[in-house]
């Protein structure tokens, strides 16, 4: 094995150990929650105008 081969599986290796990419995929999910509560908060504050 090449020596930049073994160079990339044990950045990939740490990478992986890390568990950034879990930190990625929650913050993605809390940026779809941020963005439900604002579009639903939007929609309550629309509706109760137009009653109104």
């Amino acid at each position: 094995m090449k020596e930049i081969d073994k160079k990339l599986i044990e950045t990939i290796s740490r990478y992986a150990a890390s568990g950034i990419d879990r930190q990625v995929a929650n913050l993605e999910k809390d940026r779809i929650l941020q963005y439900q509560v604002i579009m639903n908060d939007t929609v309550n504050d629309t509706a109760s105008d137009t009653v109104n």
